[in-house]
């Protein structure tokens, strides 16, 4: 049992150190991993949820932006990502009571760099879904759930570092309210 053990865990290292070697070589292709953070507004209009006060269904919000991003480049131009983008901020419930909420996306979507260089305006959109909850955990009940977009203009002004500006939408199922966000982040991304 031991011997097979260690086959398995020297094949996998015979397989996997030379692909993560070769996925943070400084070229933007192969295995991506970012972050970005920043500030950003978001606006829901007409959410129908049991956590949200009847007079607070309608409002607009100054939030602090996050976006994890993690994907693959085929090429130095054309990157695929899977990213969430929440924006959390705190609203009273029909007891009055302060509590935290979520509006959030969830999608697939692509950069494209106009230049392979370390330096490079680009564009990104994506699509997948969108969540609008209490809390942070978008398993819990209540949870809203509809359709999301999301379309950035941004510049790597360094290798690995750029500016972005981010626009994103949900529309939630069942005429339960949408939300549209927008968003100015400092991007992180390894490569």
């Amino acid at each position: 049992m031991k011997s097979s053990k260690a086959f398995l865990l020297f094949l996998s290292l015979v397989f996997l150190l030379p692909t993560a070697s070769f996925a943070f070589d400084g070229k933007r292709q192969g295995f991506l991993l970012g972050l970005g953070a920043g500030a950003g507004s978001l606006e829901y209009t007409e959410v129908q949820s049991e956590f949200l006060a009847s007079d607070n269904r309608t409002a607009k919000q100054s939030t602090p932006a996050f976006m994890p991003k993690l994907g693959y480049a085929f090429g130095d131009q054309l990157a695929f990502l899977y990213y969430r983008h929440p924006f959390s901020f705190s609203a009273e419930n029909a007891q009055k009571e302060s509590q935290q909420m979520t509006a959030c996306v969830e999608m697939l979507g692509f950069n494209y760099y106009f230049s392979g260089g370390d330096t490079s305006l680009y564009i990104g959109a994506g699509s997948g879904r969108s969540y609008f909850f209490e809390g942070i955990d978008n398993q819990a009940p209540g949870v809203l759930q509809g359709t999301g977009f999301s379309y950035s203009i941004g510049y790597e002004f360094s290798k690995h570092f750029s500016l972005e500006l981010t626009s994103l939408s949900g529309t939630l199922n069942d005429q339960k309210g949408e939300f549209k966000g927008y968003a100015l982040l400092l991007n992180v991304l390894a490569y």
